[in-house]
């Protein structure tokens, strides 16, 4: 059995296994294998109910803003490294570079291509915060973004 300490605000502060602890507290309340998975998963985003259920509670402006951001960032990564380099930022730095002429116009074509996905990316920020679509799941808002075109 799982057990938990669980505050007037539904969340937990606590927990005990009554295969692994040998002094549960009294004020401490039992809960399912699967609530204590489900809030353990999503931490800090949830809180237990009057029914010791979890309710998984919606994710912050801010959260929701690292998430998509951070989404985009590993994009941009990623297609830079397909062509050869460590990261979007040093690929961008050969846009200058006129030594090589493949390397100077990738960088200038991932320069590009980054500026216009990020300006996709704050579009679609500000449409979610003002609350005119959805927030997009991963795939959706890759699939939204310019393509990469060298």
């Amino acid at each position: 059995m799982k057990y938990a300490i669980i505050n007037a605000a539904g969340k937990a502060s606590a927990f005990y296994a009554d295969d692994v602890n040998k002094n549960i507290p009294a004020d401490a309340v039992e809960i399912s294998q699967e609530a204590w998975q489900t809030y353990i998963d999503n931490q800090p985003n949830c809180h237990f109910d009057a029914s010791r259920s979890v309710v998984i509670d919606p994710p912050s402006e801010v959260q929701v803003r690292a998430r998509l951001m951070d989404v985009v960032q590993a994009h941009l990564d990623s297609a830079a490294r397909e062509k050869g380099y460590d990261s979007i930022f040093t690929a961008v730095t050969y846009a200058d570079e006129p030594a090589v002429t493949k390397f100077q116009a990738e960088g200038q074509a991932l320069r590009q291509w980054r500026s216009l996905v990020w300006d996709e990316c704050y579009q679609i920020l500000a449409e979610v915060q003002a609350g005119t679509r959805t927030i997009p799941t991963e795939a959706e808002l890759i699939a939204e973004l310019p393509a990469l075109v060298i």
